[in-house]
């Protein structure tokens, strides 16, 4: 019968009592070693291989406790117990209503117990085979990870080598096709026996399109490794080459058939009746310019095609191509405009003067060159658009020039002709004034893009488009050859030739133009103040005047007023020589036909001719000296003197004309003087200006003592005469010569600070005589020693003359201290631009 209440029966009817009911059941409660031991035991975590199957097989072999001693196992099991609410130790009053309560409930508790006991250890039983199990998948999942990720290693090594081998087969592939374009290309081109496959686009796009490409392609350095690559590159030119040919060929053959279609033409018109010469005119107007230029648009593209690769890589075989093209179409041109250029040519009237004959035909072919221009820019010039920096219109540019330089050979016989016979000066400097005015025009720049487009525009003029300078350069280099020999030829005659008419010191002379002098008839201009620099002395008096000539040395005034001509017309060193000679013959004649004229008036004369050309001569900017170039035979003379002159005795002769002494080379007297005779060359660099300051510095010293010596003549006198004759005489001079300086110097020379200078410089000179005389007659101790003036009396003397001359504002002339023969003119001279300090 079963209780109730009860849960478990009992099926041996009766239990015997085991000991008291706590220690009953305690009997399948865990015991520290077991919970500690489960606690231990190994959880589960993914881990590696090797670490997995240790955790697996892993044994517990030692107690759970060891190495505690009992004691320690005690305080252990009791902190254990004391972690939770109702320990395991019961106390009294627990015992007693344990006691108290009936057993068969403790019983069915107690089976209650068993039961759960034995159900979770079941569960944990099962738990940790679950574990196991997943610890051991764990282990195979870890396993499987490592051979995926070798896997997935080898397969992106193998992703990588595919795609490498896709892109070295794509390479191989376009690279082939490069390579396998070589023969179609070949064979087109050999089988093509006509040039107008040309004509084609395919010709365009299948030959030279493609050629550019593989041309592009083997010429790469990185394709410098390839297999017979060098074989490639000149296979794949010499393609390039065959098609440009086929071009080239084409354009001239279409060309060359365009001129004889037009020149048929135009003969067969001019065979027909009732044709006036106006009608032939514009008909064959019509056919040079507009029919040939419509024909030959066609042929612009192909044109581009060969003008593009030929100045984009300067091939030469390229280039000469170009060339073939160019001359071919310069060469119908030529032949087209012969008989229109010669016709004008022959109409031309050469016994008009050089400038309107010079002008007439340049206008004509400035005009002829701009149709030219318009027609070759329409057919071979690149559009703004298709010019960058490595192809641009200046090749074309370039032949077009050259080709104008061959289209005024007409021009340049006919004027060639005209200056050689040429012989006015002005008529020449006329003409290259003009020749160089198309010069001034700024030069076209092909670099910038702004000047580029501009060079489209048909209204610009010609002189931005081309440079006419260089093309009528040759025309400008005969005017001035041509100008340098007729400068020379005037020198010769109206310079050097000069000779004196003894008037050019007479009162009342006037200058008369020689009716020959072609450049004397045209005034002189005034020098410009700001080119002559800095002077001490300025032109605001009219004594330079250009009207104010009569009394300047003709010579002087026609080299002023050539160089004043021809200057900034020639080249500059080819000028600077020029005036260097001109001065220089100048300054020679001057001096050889009054150098040696007595008379203060002809030293007046020469300073005043001299400071006129300089201050005329500074306003020209000349850089260069002029070369001379001289063989010096002064040995030779020496030479001579010493033979001739010497002491002629036998031992002079033997001592200076033995035979060679080779052991003392100093006692070789005579080889030294052979030696010494030979001729040298030697050079000497001559400036203009500084020749003009040396002559000028001269003829003031020798003014200073051709008028100092009227003063120290009477102390010549001395001891021949008394000292007190000497020096009356003397005194009696200063007294009367010294205010007649003045009006002398003024008349030539009318500024009052070269009347001081030239003054102070007399003064200084006499006063230098003077003391030598003073001390000379202190030494001999004449009687008449009281008569002796001190030099510093003398001084004050000279002072005061001066002072007291110098303040008469218009003194009288009194002609009658000078010479009969020597006449005073009345008006003044040049008193440019002398330096006092350098005449010093």
């Amino acid at each position: 019968m079963r209780r109730r209440g009860s849960s478990v029966s009992d099926n041996k009817g009766r239990r015997s009592r085991a000991g008291s009911i706590t220690s009953t059941t305690s009997a399948g409660t865990a015991t520290i070693d077991s919970i500690v031991l489960e606690e231990l035991k190994p959880r589960a975590r993914s881990k590696s291989l090797g670490e997995l199957d240790q955790v697996v097989n892993a044994q517990v072999t030692k107690p759970v406790m060891y190495p505690f001693s009992g004691a320690e196992k005690e305080a252990l099991w009791s902190q254990y117990t004391q972690d939770y609410e109702s320990g395991c130790i019961v106390n009294i009053d627990d015992q007693w209503v344990i006691d108290k309560a009936t057993s068969q409930e403790v019983l069915e508790f107690q089976n209650y117990l068993r039961y759960n006991y034995e159900e979770n250890k079941q569960f944990l039983k099962e738990t940790n085979a679950i574990i196991q199990d997943l610890n051991k998948l764990l282990v195979i999942g870890d396993q499987v990870t490592l051979q995926t990720v070798d896997f997935q290693k080898k397969s992106t090594q193998l992703i990588v080598e595919i795609e490498q081998l896709n892109r070295l087969h794509e390479n191989i592939s376009s690279n082939l096709t490069l390579f396998e374009s070589l023969d179609p290309i070949v064979q087109t081109l050999n089988t093509s026996s006509s040039g107008s496959i040309v004509a084609k686009d395919s010709f365009r796009h299948d030959i030279l399109e493609e050629l550019d490409r593989c041309l592009i392609f083997v010429h790469d350095p990185k394709h410098s490794t390839f297999k017979e690559i060098g074989i490639y590159k000149h296979r794949f030119k010499q393609c390039m080459i065959r098609a440009l040919t086929l071009v080239k060929n084409y354009i001239t053959t279409a060309i060359r058939d365009l001129e004889a279609e037009l020149q048929l033409k135009i003969t067969e018109k001019k065979k027909e009746q009732g044709m006036v010469s106006a009608s032939i005119s514009v008909m064959v107007d019509a056919f040079v310019y507009i029919q040939f230029e419509e024909d030959a648009a066609k042929y612009t593209g192909l044109f581009e095609e060969l003008y593009a690769r030929a100045v984009k890589t300067q091939d030469q075989e390229y280039l000469g191509l170009l060339n073939d093209c160019y001359n071919q179409y310069f060469r119908s041109r030529s032949n087209l405009l012969s008989s229109i250029v010669q016709q004008h040519i022959s109409a031309q009237d050469t016994s008009k003067d050089c400038i309107q004959l010079a002008q007439s035909n340049i206008s004509y072919f400035i005009k002829l060159m701009e149709r030219e221009y318009d027609i070759f820019k329409r057919l071979f010039f690149l559009a703004p658009q298709k010019c960058n920096n490595e192809v641009d219109n200046s090749t074309n540019l370039l032949s077009l020039s050259k080709w104008f330089e061959e289209l005024l050979d007409p021009l340049y016989y006919l004027l060639r002709n005209k200056i050689i016979r040429e012989k006015s000066i002005s008529e020449l400097c006329e003409l290259i004034s003009i020749l160089q005015n198309y010069y001034d025009v700024e030069e076209f720049d092909t670099s910038e893009q702004a000047d580029e487009s501009d060079m489209y525009h048909h209204d610009a003029p010609l002189q931005e488009k081309i440079q006419l300078g260089e093309l009528f350069r040759p025309i400008l280099e005969d005017a001035q050859t041509r100008l340098v020999f007729r400068v020379q030829v005037y020198v010769d005659q109206y310079i050097v030739s000069y000779k004196k008419t003894g008037r050019e010191l007479t009162i009342g002379h006037r200058r008369k133009i020689n009716v020959a002098d072609p450049i004397a008839e045209e005034p002189l201009p005034q020098p410009d103040g700001e080119l002559r620099g800095d002077s001490i002395f300025s032109l605001d008096n009219t004594a330079l005047a250009p009207q104010n000539l009569e009394f300047v040395y003709p010579p002087i005034v026609n080299a002023v007023q050539l160089l004043m001509k021809i200057y900034q017309l020639l080249n500059p060193s080819v000028f600077d020589d020029l005036a260097n000679a001109v001065v220089h013959l100048s300054i020679l004649s001057l001096h050889t036909n009054f150098g040696n004229v007595p008379g203060v008036e002809s030293k007046l004369y020469e300073i005043k001719n001299l400071m006129f050309l300089r201050e005329y001569i500074s306003t020209f900017e000349i850089e260069h000296a002029r070369r001379e170039t001289n063989l010096d035979f002064s040995g030779i003379k020496k030479m001579f003197n010493r033979f001739m002159r010497g002491d002629n005795t036998k031992e002079t002769i033997d001592t200076n004309f033995s035979a060679a002494n080779a052991v003392n080379p100093e006692q070789n007297r005579f080889m030294n003087l052979l030696l010494g005779s030979v001729p040298r060359v030697v050079n000497d660099y001559v400036d203009c200006r500084y020749e003009i300051q040396m002559a000028l510095r001269n003829a003031v010293h020798e003014f200073i003592d051709e008028s100092a010596k009227p003063f120290t003549k009477p102390l010549e006198l001395y001891p021949k005469q008394s000292l007190r004759n000497v020096m009356d005489k003397f005194m009696r001079t200063l007294k009367n010569e010294l205010p007649r300086l003045k009006p002398r110097i003024l008349m030539y020379l009318n500024d009052e600070k070269i009347l001081s200078f030239l003054l102070d410089g007399i003064q200084e000179t006499v006063m230098k005589a003077y003391e030598q005389f003073y001390s000379r007659a202190e030494e001999e101790k004449s009687q008449d020693i009281e008569h002796l003036v001190d030099v510093d009396v003398v001084i004050s003397l000279w002072a005061d003359q001066v002072s007291e001359m110098i303040s008469l504002d218009d003194p009288e002339l009194d002609l009658d201290v000078y010479s009969d023969d020597e006449q005073l003119m009345s008006e003044n001279g040049d008193v440019s631009n002398l330096n006092l300090n350098s005449l010093r």
